[in-house]
């Protein structure tokens, strides 16, 4: 397992993104680097703007590495928490939930562990097939119909 931790600020995103296009490169990610990096930037900047309220006297960590048929990541950030099972399992209403609700729909599995702050997705892409790949990426548009996904 390997880690990065940034501080709660936003403009460290363009190197978390350099990471995600390093590790989809390292594993060969080909169709499914799009999904894996939209996934994962989207749970940084959730634990940044949500999480640790961009106080900067806080971090976020990212924890990666491979886990059985794929990868995984885990967000952390020291803010208090929030209900997992309330956001991201329904197309969002009034701006809340488009974060997550795309994450779960990007990732094979998602999970929330309260006691570490601790927001782990993963990626099955050893065994992914393509069609399942562009079969996320449509819904994931139709979700949105248009509209940016926002933090």
């Amino acid at each position: 397992m390997r880690n990065i931790k940034i501080q709660s600020d936003t403009s460290y995103m363009n190197e978390v993104e350099c990471l995600l296009d390093s590790i989809a490169d390292e594993m060969n990610l080909g169709d499914n680097a799009a999904a894996v990096n939209m996934a994962v930037s989207q749970a940084i900047k959730n634990a940044i703007v949500h999480g640790n309220r961009c106080d900067k006297a806080k971090c976020v960590t990212l924890d990666y590495g491979q886990c059985t048929g794929g990868l995984f990541f885990e967000v952390s950030d020291e803010g208090d928490g929030f209900d997992f099972a309330s956001y991201g399992t329904s197309v969002p209403q009034e701006g809340r939930g488009e974060g997550l609700f795309m994450i779960r729909m990007l990732s094979d599995k998602v999970d929330y562990f309260p006691e570490r702050r601790c927001l782990r997705m993963e990626f099955l892409v050893n065994g992914i097939q393509p069609s399942i790949s562009r079969e996320r990426i449509e819904a994931l548009h139709r979700s949105t119909v248009g509209e940016a996904v926002n933090v």
